[in-house]
């Protein structure tokens, strides 16, 4: 699996704009699976390597962004979010293209 830095700064930003001071993987993934594929443990594998840069702390089954996230984001995010944005709009009118070709296909099939 590979490292997919706008998933990791989505997840970073869930978690800060989040009012609960840690949210679970499953609360993450169901944030963010409007947006992206959350499937095939995407979210946990992206987690963790969120936990190897001491960007977020496991707490249990539980993350919290550590000191070191809220600069990175604080850093990235002006530079980025916009850009985030549109690609998070981008990704989500994919996916809806793709579910109307299947359905088409499927249609036609």
């Amino acid at each position: 699996m590979k490292r997919d830095m706008n998933l990791a700064l989505a997840i970073l930003k869930t978690l800060e704009e989040n009012k609960s001071p840690h949210l679970s993987e499953f609360d993450i993934e169901s944030a963010l699976k409007d947006s992206f594929d959350v499937s095939n443990r995407g979210v946990g594998y992206q987690l963790n390597l969120l936990a190897d840069a001491n960007l977020v702390r496991s707490m249990g089954s539980d993350w919290r962004l550590t000191w070191d996230g809220h600069e990175f984001l604080k850093a990235a995010v002006p530079n980025t979010f916009e850009g985030l944005c549109q690609l998070v709009e981008t990704e989500a009118e994919r996916r809806q293209e793709r579910a109307s070709l299947r359905k088409r296909r499927t249609d036609f099939g």
